[in-house]
């Protein structure tokens, strides 16, 4: 007469395991796409709440904002706390035009950006390596106070470097030249914030936190987020915006190669 046999022997053990390990490895790139591209979605809702405002205040105010978040009084302020205003000007979105500190940054920061508390700000010397956007006419018009990882500047882990994305003004005439003398042999010179009507494919600013790296490389087919004056999000090659060999943004030429 057989035993009666209880529980399961080693073999079955472990082949109910090796089942369940081919099973987690065909799941979890999937689970882990959906998770990314729910927060691009999440990403790209910010943008559009970010031009809502951003209209709302060209309208109120005749200009377009120097800041997206705003400069802070000092580093380690909350952005809670930030006013908005310098000397009774309007300079920021938030917090009068954007009232939740949510909408100001994207949610992949963390994942892939340094980590740290992304809610506070923290000085940087030089975002733009020689040009600080900040406001003119005032007792302190060049701000080096930013808030980590919103749409106005971004550090990302992989390539230490911060990342300037919002800026009314990118690039000065030469010093021969008028403003408008310049626009006639490069265009591209009106497609900045700094002017009254700006064209409609002006980049409002941009997220690289889905940039996708091997190494410190951008890889081939990786994308950022792009939010044009027209208020369309459209996703660009990472590559048009980031140097490889340099490693770092090619700041001179970014916002003329992100075009729809």
């Amino acid at each position: 007469m057989l035993k009666r046999r209880n529980g399961f022997t080693v073999i079955e053990l472990l082949t109910v395991i090796a089942i369940i390990g081919v099973l987690a490895a065909f799941l979890f790139p999937v689970i882990a796409s959906s998770r990314n591209n729910a927060k691009k979605t999440s990403c790209t809702s910010n943008m559009h709440q970010v031009w809502t405002a951003l209209k709302m205040f060209q309208q109120n105010e005749g200009r377009y904002p120097d800041f997206i978040a705003g400069p802070s009084p000092a580093a380690g302020v909350d952005i809670k706390d930030i006013p908005g205003v310098d000397g009774g000007r309007a300079v920021s979105l938030y917090p009068e035009y954007i009232k939740s500190e949510q909408i100001l940054y994207c949610p992949m920061a963390v994942k892939n950006g340094m980590m740290t508390e992304y809610t506070r700000m923290m000085t940087i010397a030089d975002p733009l390596k020689g040009r600080v956007p900040g406001l003119r006419g005032t007792a302190n018009p060049a701000y080096q106070v930013y808030p980590f990882s919103t749409y106005d500047v971004q550090n990302m882990r992989n390539s230490r470097q911060w990342e300037a994305h919002y800026s009314t003004a990118w690039l000065d005439p030469p010093g021969n030249q008028t403003a408008a003398q310049f626009a006639k042999v490069f265009p591209d010179f009106m497609r900045q914030l700094r002017w009254k009507s700006p064209p409609e494919d002006t980049v409002v600013t941009w997220c690289g936190y889905h940039r996708e790296y091997k190494n410190a490389e951008v890889r081939s087919g990786s994308m950022d987020l792009v939010l044009f004056l027209d208020g369309h999000v459209q996703p660009m090659p990472s590559a048009k915006l980031y140097d490889n060999d340099l490693r770092t943004l090619n700041w001179s030429v970014v916002w003329v190669n992100a075009k729809p």
